[in-house]
């Protein structure tokens, strides 16, 4: 049987529904609801640190999940019984207009706009949901993550070409494309669950006092779970 470690990197905020989906979804696929959890550091830094620590456990799987990202019912049992290296549930961006709205974390090989995505190779994706064998972080080297952009353009047929000495190091993120980036290259397995979605939470309002007498809604909190296309 599997043992599920889950690994939330935090801003100092963990939004309630989250916390409540995680819990729910490993207590209902026989797991404790064992969560290691980091706060106010770079993200990347947080997936490292709570990687380091989770090897030290006997967990066969780590549960990479943010703290803003809601895990759809059912998706932790989805991601399990598809027993890949690395299998993940995507989720949109916190963009709700623009080009960038309703826009998945998931950047495919071999394809172009318009096209199906579906049974296209996965390039990289956002780690919100990730479920994740031990082997594949004792067989990469560390770092697992670092702060990364890779440039690229699309040849035939959306083939990815990646340009040389373009590596561009972020302030806070791009830790997703780098760890994907070597996974491909090592030879592990990447699935995505298509037809599931995480929410994705943003706060938009934060109340600080609360009014005496009739209680009124506090934090104003919205939650997207549409994703109309790829990222780019």
């Amino acid at each position: 049987m599997s043992k599920i470690v889950a690994l939330m990197p935090t801003r100092g905020l963990i939004f309630t529904k989250s916390e409540v989906a995680l819990e729910q979804e490993m207590l209902v696929n026989n797991q404790l609801p064992w969560i290691l959890r980091t706060d106010n550091k770079p993200i990347p830094d947080c997936r490292n640190i709570l990687v380091e620590s989770a090897l030290k456990t006997p967990a066969t799987h780590f549960l990479l999940v943010d703290d803003d990202v809601i895990i759809p019912e059912g998706g932790l049992k989805t991601m399990i019984d598809a027993d890949e290296d690395i299998v993940f549930i995507d989720y949109p961006m916190h963009y709700d207009d623009g080009r960038w709205a309703n826009m998945g974390t998931a950047t495919y090989d071999e394809w172009l706009p318009g096209d199906d995505y579906k049974d296209k190779p996965v390039a990289w994706a956002g780690l919100g949901c990730a479920l994740i064998k031990r082997e594949v972080f004792e067989t990469l080297e560390k770092p697992w993550f670092a702060r990364y952009q890779k440039a690229f353009v699309r040849g035939d047929k959306g083939k990815m070409n990646f340009k040389e000495g373009k590596d561009v190091e972020m302030g806070g993120g791009g830790e997703d494309t780098y760890f994907f980036l070597k996974a491909r290259e090592a030879g592990f397995t990447i699935k995505p669950i298509h037809d599931m979605t995480c929410g994705h939470a943003r706060l938009l309002r934060v109340v600080t006092t609360f009014s005496e007498g009739k209680y009124q809604k506090q934090h104003k909190v919205v939650v997207n779970n549409k994703i109309d296309k790829p990222y780019r």
